[in-house]
């Protein structure tokens, strides 16, 4: 049987509440998917897991500036200032005893490139197929180029289950406060 085409076009357009889908993610396993790693090689996001982690997922990385347009580190899309923000706090996480991992469907060489010009001090993972989003359900968007990108989320986790979401992500630039914040609300390492 054929669908309607408004039954088509409700279907292309739904997506679940910001509580669906937190609720969706939490206690669930990463699945163990090998993903292109900025520190050479591939890494498995489920074996990352084991140990405490925090996860921001991004839509992608800037890579056609120019550093020398930007000597304050000033400018820069949402993904670059979440970014640097998760660098200038990586010790404070290290701290808690979590390890820091950023994933775009960006090209290797292109996270290579960010990673340099950002000085991060943790790995990005390359997913160019979504296999993660696919796997979990993560929500894309479409870039405004028209490829499928991921929305910016972030998840805490530990012994390969989610414990936390952050969804949406509205200010990227205090995503790394925000989820520090969560950390120090909690008490304990998880």
């Amino acid at each position: 049987m054929l669908a309607s085409p408004s039954q088509l076009e409700m279907q292309a357009t739904w997506a679940p509440s910001d509580g669906e889908l937190v609720e969706s993610l939490l206690g669930r396993p990463l699945p163990s998917l090998q993903l292109a790693c900025t520190t050479g090689g591939e890494l498995d996001l489920a074996r990352l897991a084991i140990e405490p982690v925090v996860v921001f997922v991004h839509p992608g990385t800037e890579t056609s500036r120019e550093s020398s347009r930007d000597p304050d580190g000033l400018l820069g899309s949402g993904c670059t200032l979440q970014s640097r923000l998760f660098r200038e706090h990586v010790a404070s996480f290290a701290g808690r005893r979590f390890n820091v991992v950023g994933v775009s469907a960006r090209s290797p060489e292109e996270q290579r490139r960010f990673c340099r010009r950002e000085r991060l001090q943790f790995p990005l993972l390359s997913d160019g197929k979504l296999e993660l989003a696919d796997t979990i359900d993560l929500p894309t968007s479409l870039s405004a180029r028209g490829e499928r990108v991921y929305s910016r989320l972030t998840f805490i986790a530990h012994e390969g289950i989610i414990d936390r979401v952050f969804y949406p992500v509205p200010i990227p630039r205090r995503n790394a406060q925000d989820v520090l914040g969560w950390l120090d609300k909690q008490g304990t390492v998880l």
